[in-house]
């Protein structure tokens, strides 16, 4: 029995070959018993797409490559909740989504260190998750391969989508102002060898800004606090960890009354905790966050992070630059929506 080709599911569905193509790619406008029956024929007669031949007769694969930073390190921001949202989005545009690592950095244009689905030329576009450490060799080499790319929390003129973390951390500030607070801060919790805050992640550095803005505008001094006491090394001493946590929360004098963090809620609390500061009673903690399903996650007010939002944008944008041939498209800076009400912030006064 000969294997069906698509002319043979136009003729038995009672379309023209380009309706059929479109319906089982679920793009262009049709009635939807049209595009039904095309799906009923192509099952009732097994019929299964070739993808090398519609590639080579479109110019299209449809594959779209997801690169991270390898084994996925603290750079990539992306929540679990977003690949299927990623997913879901490739699909609706009649693609699929492939998921590729780095092994190790990108040294130069000619991208030895690069998966190998880009030296076949099976991708048709990219969505970036990587450290800006990895951005300019590898916008190097995939404007030298002429592969569309969007980048994902990743703050840059274009081809960009990230979520606007300075305007929410300056709306969160304002509410805690609502709420009567005046001696509020902004804490980092660094890990490893990062000292000043702005080295962190640039994310964090937009939301120190947009909270120095917030109390600059209110009147009050802002109060930046980077801890960098080695609290992520468990094999030191309580004493040694909590040290320079002590002298700002257990001093009656300087303990801010409301504290906004960017993803070290749970850690936060807990190093408080050890040190027999109380949250809210104490000092009210607002942690924005990625992962805000987690139980852990939400003992502080939380901020939930709109990723699942920035991935289908970032879709959006990659499939425009590929479907009009542009090279450039203008970054979208998401807004978070409604911000989460700050269940656990004590009022003041």
């Amino acid at each position: 029995m000969s294997i069906p080709k698509l002319k043979d599911l136009a003729a038995a569905a009672g379309v023209h070959e380009m309706t059929a193509s479109r319906a089982l790619r679920n793009v262009g406008r049709m009635r939807p018993e049209t595009r039904q029956r095309v799906l009923d024929t192509a099952r009732q007669m097994g019929y299964r797409p070739n993808a090398a031949a519609a590639a080579m007769r479109t110019g299209r694969t449809g594959c779209i490559a997801l690169i991270s930073d390898a084994l996925l390190r603290a750079s990539s921001h992306l929540a679990p909740v977003v690949l299927p949202a990623i997913v879901e989005a490739v699909t609706s545009y009649g693609g699929y989504l492939v998921h590729a690592v780095i092994p190790g950095p990108v040294g130069s244009v000619g991208g030895t260190t690069l998966p190998p689905l880009f030296g076949r030329r099976m991708v048709e576009g990219v969505l970036l998750d990587c450290s800006p450490d990895e951005s300019a060799p590898l916008e190097d080499f995939l404007q030298c391969n002429g592969l569309p790319a969007v980048w994902m929390n990743h703050k840059r003129l274009g081809n960009a989508v990230y979520p606007d973390d300075f305007g929410a951390v300056r709306k969160v500030t304002e509410q805690l102002f609502a709420l009567g607070h005046r001696r509020i801060a902004f804490a980092r919790l660094a890990r490893g060898n990062e000292t000043p805050l702005h080295a962190a992640h640039d994310r964090v550095a937009d939301c120190a800004a947009g909270y120095e803005t917030a109390m600059r505008q209110a009147g009050l001094t802002p109060d930046v606090l980077v801890f960098d006491g080695h609290w992520d090394k468990w094999d030191e001493s309580v004493a040694s960890r909590l040290q320079s946590l002590a002298e700002v929360f257990c001093d009656p004098a300087r303990r801010p009354t409301a504290v906004i963090t960017y993803g070290d809620g749970p850690v936060l609390l807990g190093l408080l905790q050890q040190l027999g500061v109380r949250a809210p009673e104490d000092v009210s903690l607002v942690s924005f966050s990625a992962f805000a399903a987690n139980a852990a996650e939400q003992l502080p007010s939380w901020v939930s992070i709109p990723g699942e939002a920035m991935g289908v944008k970032a879709v959006e944008m990659l499939f425009q630059l590929i479907e009009s041939g542009q090279k450039e498209a203008p970054a979208i800076s998401l807004p978070y929506g409604e911000i989460a009400s700050l269940h656990t912030v004590r009022k003041i006064g």
